[in-house]
């Protein structure tokens, strides 16, 4: 062990040398002190290493704190995925009834009655049925769809259901192929 210990101080003496020929001047300078500045030195440096150390610690307990925020926001959305995707089985599992034709009107009815939203954008055209609502609670979207599902036949062929910053609401946004106009 001592003869690896003195090929590694013999291999790295330039830089050991040239180390302690800059950190002279500091030497120097510190017998130079007396005792009181350099008692007030050590404390300050004694300070600096605290503040620092604590610096450190605050950063990692901020760093654990906000993975475990992401952790819990992904497994909510995890959870009501797993909800919605039932919910739609659900849904798709149903046998189809004798269905009255769309009629923007009606959907539009439907859509301020059910969604409780008066600015749902509704465009039927070309046999192709768009839907967007902001803000709407989760509950009344299913609802919703459940509606279309029942009156129209209608089952989405893209969805997607964005969650609003406000707990229980989202953003939906739906689209339905092959729909059958008045």
């Amino acid at each position: 062990m001592k003869k690896t210990l003195n090929r590694y101080l013999e291999k790295y003496r330039p830089q050991i040398d040239a180390l302690i020929l800059r950190l002279q001047p500091i030497k120097e300078y510190w017998v130079k002190l007396s005792n009181r500045d350099q008692q007030i030195l050590i404390g300050v440096g004694v300070i600096v290493a605290v503040m620092f150390i604590v610096l450190i610690i605050s950063s990692a307990i901020q760093f654990k704190t906000s993975l475990q925020n992401d952790n819990s926001i992904l497994i909510e959305q995890k959870i009501d995925s797993a909800i919605i995707a039932s919910q739609y089985k659900d849904l798709s599992d149903t046998t189809p009834n004798d269905f009255s034709t769309a009629n923007s009107d009606r959907i539009k009815g439907d859509a301020t009655q059910i969604l409780d939203v008066k600015e749902a954008e509704i465009i039927l055209a070309d046999n192709n049925l768009k839907i967007n609502a902001k803000n709407v609670k989760f509950e009344k979207i299913m609802q919703f769809l459940d509606q279309l599902r029942k009156s129209y036949g209608l089952f989405p062929s893209t969805l997607t259901i964005t969650r609003a910053s406000q707990s229980g609401y989202a953003d939906l946004k739906v689209g339905f192929n092959n729909v059958e106009q008045q």
